[in-house]
Parts: structure tokens; sequence; C-alpha cells
């Protein structure tokens, strides 16, 4: 299975979310850390974020 990496403007606009919310994420509730890949280059792991989104379905279920 190949890995897919995604930069921090795919990130917000596949998820609707403010950059400044992964930020936040990232310090308070665990959410996947980035890869720096050079200088001026950081991507996330997709399938990284995917497994944190279903952590988080699965811990409001059972609430």
């Amino acid at each position: 299975m190949q890995q897919r990496y995604i930069r921090i403007k795919d990130l917000t606009e596949r998820y609707g979310i403010p950059r400044s919310t992964v930020y936040y994420w990232q310090k308070s509730l665990g959410f996947p850390q980035p890869i720096k890949l050079g200088k001026r280059r950081v991507v996330w792991s997709v399938d990284e974020i995917e497994r944190w989104i279903e952590e988080r379905r699965k811990g409001n279920e059972r609430e």
C-alpha cells in the first residue's frame, strides 16, 4: 500500500479547517505531527490523519 501525503493548504481545504486549528489540535489533541521533507516543505500522512479522525469518532460514540 502506497503512503499518501498532503500539504497544509490541501489539508485545510480537504477537511474544512483553518491552519490555526491544525496547529492547535497538534498541541492539544494529539493530531499527527508533520513530516519535514526539506527546508520549506512539510507534509502530513493522510493515513495518520484518517486514523486520528476515526479514533476521535469512536471516542465520541462511546460517550
